[in-house]
Parts: structure tokens; C-alpha cells; sequence
């Protein structure tokens, strides 16, 4: 509801000072809600967490629409009345919460199931793979930041734009349905190292390769692995890793650490490389992936243990 009244009362077109603050004050109000949902989800789903990702698939529907909707819209509407199409997705997102039902805690009386959360960031287990995450999250901040404005710069229409992210929200919604069947098959170790590497690939591609239509809609679907396996991968990761009673914590540190930290420094690295050179700025998010990729490799992170499904348990190498 603050993030609501927030985004309501301060976007305004009086000038820079203002936008940031909306900006600001309404991500605080509701940016925390993420990390906290997960574990709503992950409580509801109990033994069967590896279907989450056929849960989470609905946001990027969402998204999907918003794009392609959104650029075909603004084609021929003025982009000002882009706010208005903020809070009513903000108002309606407010409405839906009122229908979700929490789920009761249930402490597991092991004595493992520690309640301080340090023993567990201490381990290299624990901090290595976050801090490959990190660095992936950050290797998407030219993407996020500047992918619609680069293609602008080449003479692409905002509809077309909107369809390009629209092609990688596919993708993203066909991996999200695949993703239990990928584990069972290719181990969460391996699906996170293929991860990385689509990432690498990915983001050189688009900054050598932008004036390729064709190129650029393969590039696209690797948006499925580089954001939408990843991404479900590390939230099972934290499920497993952190005891019931540390999941909100667990949550939290990948969503502000990983990906609000990584992706916020990785923009604001962008937009200082993209005075220096567009192109450069992709190449050095490839550069990015490609160590983490190599840390991942190096420090054999991602995962130790098992992996337990409906129906018996798989080694997670």
C-alpha cells in the first residue's frame, strides 16, 4: 500500500531530484517483499520445492506481457502517461496479496537448526556460491540498464524492442517449466556452470553483434539460462542450505546481497563504461560472467550434498 501511495504522490515531471526520490522510497516499501514470498512459496510447496520454478514462470508472464504490450502501446502513445500504467500495476499487485494465506512455521527440533545465521555465511560452502551470484547479478547491469536504449540507438522501434524482451521472457518461461527434469538430469552444479557460460556468451554477443535481428533473437533465448535457471537454481540453494528457521534470512541476504547489490553496482559500473563505449560495457558484463564462471569452477562451489525428490534422493554432483 506504501509502495502505492509512494510511487502516487512523488512521480511527478519535476525534475531528477524528485524521480529518485519516488523511485527511492517506493523500491524500499516493497523491493523487501520479495525475498519474504519465496519462502510463503517454498513453505506451501513443503517436500515438492522443486516445482517452484513452475510457480515463478507466472511472473515472467507478467513481465512478458507488461514488454510486449508496453512497447506496442507506446508506439502510439505519448510515453508520459507510462506512470499511470505504474501505479495501476502497483494498485493491482496490492489487491492480489490480500488473497495469499500465510503458512504456519514448522521448527525442526535438529540440533542443527541453529538460529544464529553467522556459523552459516562463515562457511565457504555458504559465501562462495553467493558470491558467484553476486557476480552474475552484476554482469546483468548493462542489460538492464541500457539494452532498450542501445537498440534505440540503432533504429529499432520501441515495438520491436518490446518483442526482443519478450522473446527472452519466453525463453525464460520455458525454462522455468523444464527446470525440474534439467536438475534431475544435469545436476544444480552443472545447470549453474551452462548458466554462466550462456551469460558470458550472451552479453559479448549483443555488444558485437547488435545490427544482427536474427542474432540477437538467439541471444535472447539464452536469457532463459542466464537469468531464469540461475535464478531458480540459487533459490533452491538457499532452501537447502538455510534451516527453517534462518529461510527468511537465507532469502533476504541473496535477494539484498546478490541480486539488489549486484545489480545495482553492475548498472552503475555500466553507465560509467557506457560514456567510454557502448560495446565496451557489454564486453566487460562477459568479462564479469566468465569469472564467476571461473571462480565456480575453481572453488567447486555449487553444490555439495544431496538433492531430494518426490520419490528417492540424487547427488548433487
Amino acid at each position: 500500500m506504501l509502495s502505492v501511495l509512494s510511487f502516487a504522490i512523488l512521480y511527478q515531471d519535476r525534475g531528477i531530484d524528485l524521480m529518485l526520490m519516488a523511485v527511492g522510497l517506493c523500491s524500499f516499501c516493497w523491493q523487501g517483499i520479495n525475498s519474504q514470498f519465496e519462502v510463503v512459496t517454498l513453505g506451501h510447496l513443503r517436500e515438492e520445492t522443486q516445482k517452484y520454478s513452475r510457480i515463478r514462470l507466472w511472473g515472467s508472464v507478467g513481465f512478458a506481457v507488461a514488454v510486449v504490450g508496453g512497447g506496442s502501446i507506446f508506439d502510439f502513445l505519448d510515453i508520459g502517461y507510462l506512470p499511470y500504467f505504474v501505479i495501476a500495476s502497483f494498485a493491482l499487485m496490492c489487491a492480489c496479496t490480500f488473497s495469499i494465506r500465510d503458512v504456519a512455521a514448522v521448527h525442526s527440533r535438529d540440533a542443527n537448526d541453529i538460529r544464529s545465521i553467522w556459523p552459516v555465511l562463515r562457511k565457504p560452502s555458504i559465501w562462495g556460491p553467493l558470491l558467484v551470484a553476486a557476480m552474475a547479478y552484476f554482469s546483468h547491469g548493462t542489460y538492464y540498464g541500457f539494452y532498450s536504449i542501445y537498440l534505440e540507438g540503432r533504429g529499432f522501434s520501441t515495438g520491436l524492442i518490446g518483442w526482443l524482451w519478450g522473446v527472452a521472457v519466453l525463453a525464460e518461461l520455458a525454462v522455468f517449466a523444464l527446470i525440474p527434469p534439467m536438475i534431475r538430469y544435469l545436476s544444480l552444479r552443472r545447470l549453474v556452470l551452462l548458466s554462466l557460460l550462456f551469460t558470458s556468451i550472451r552479453w559479448a554477443g549483443i555488444g558485437l553483434f547488435v545490427d544482427n535481428l536474427a542474432v540477437l533473437i538467439i541471444l535472447q533465448l539464452l536469457h532463459g539460462f542466464s537469468f531464469g535457471a540461475l535464478h531458480a537454481c540459487l533459490i533452491e540453494f538457499i532452501h537447502r542450505n538455510f534451516s527453517t528457521r534462518l529461510q527468511g534470512r537465507g532469502q533476504a541476504i541473496y535477494y539484498a546481497l546478490c541480486v539488489g547489490f549486484g545489480q545495482a553496482a553492475g548498472t552503475l559500473s555500466s553507465g560509467w563504461l557506457w560514456e567510454w563505449s557502448e560495446i565496451g560495457s557489454f564486453m566487460f558484463s562477459s568479462a564479469v560472467a566468465a569469472l564467476a564462471l571461473m571462480l565456480a569452477i575453481y572453488f567447486n562451489v555449487f553444490w555439495s550434498g544431496e538433492t531430494r525428490y518426490r520419490g528417492g534422493a540424487r547427488s548433487c554432483q
